[in-house]
């Protein structure tokens, strides 16, 4: 199966002996269902989380995972909201922060991203999303 910039699905998921640690935050079980199969069928470990306080709580803790996704819309705090939490604390600022979120921005909403590292609509689907991830993960982890 070819994707939209010519390469093939197989391509992108295969050849990866990586284990990084992704922690996933996704409130819509059959959304986060899919992206977390993506993420492990490239090799990834994912810890997934349906509330951003489950996942604070989660990053705040040792190992720290090599890489965040994180929708915009949660039940508990926004996807923003747990992006400035986290914002504050040194051991996470080099973790690339990726929004992956089919949400649409309200009307007056504020929104600082220049938190994130990437945003990637939901639309692009799980292979920008991966492909994204790979992007931004350092080049010691990606090799």
């Amino acid at each position: 199966e070819w994707v939209p910039d010519g390469r093939r699905l197989v391509d992108l998921l295969a050849g990866t002996s990586r284990a990084e640690r992704v922690v996933l935050v996704e409130d819509d079980p059959a959304c986060l269902h899919l992206t977390r199969a993506t993420l492990e069928s490239a090799g990834y470990e994912v810890e997934a989380y349906g509330e951003g306080q489950q996942a604070l709580e989660r990053l705040l803790r040792e190992p720290r995972p090599q890489a965040l996704v994180v929708d915009l819309r949660l039940p508990d705090l926004s996807g923003f909201e747990l992006l400035a939490r986290i914002s504050e604390e040194e051991s996470l600022a080099d973790m690339p922060k990726i929004m992956f979120s089919a949400a649409e921005l309200r009307h007056g909403e504020c929104l600082d991203f220049s938190l994130l590292d990437a945003f990637v609509a939901k639309t692009e689907g799980n292979l920008a999303l991966l492909d994204t991830l790979r992007q931004h993960l350092p080049e010691k982890l990606s090799a």
